[in-house]
């Protein structure tokens, strides 16, 4: 095998494997994105509840009903 096959063969095997590990995160990716938004999700639970106790509570109480 000449240097010129050599090198050819070994681009070929190198763009292979790169498509491959695409290919794995490609088909992951929706399960990584589910999990993102959960937690996403949360943590604007967590941030619009401590906003709420800081600004809201006082006037619309604990469960958000008002004052009675």
């Amino acid at each position: 095998m000449t240097r010129i096959q050599i090198e050819i063969s070994l681009g070929i095997l190198l763009v292979l494997i790169t498509s491959s590990v695409i290919l794995v995160y490609g088909l992951n990716e929706n399960n990584r994105m589910a999990e993102l938004e959960d937690a996403q999700r949360a943590r604007s639970i967590e941030v619009g509840a401590a906003l709420f106790d800081a600004q809201c509570s006082r006037c619309h109480g604990k469960q958000g009903l008002g004052i009675p």
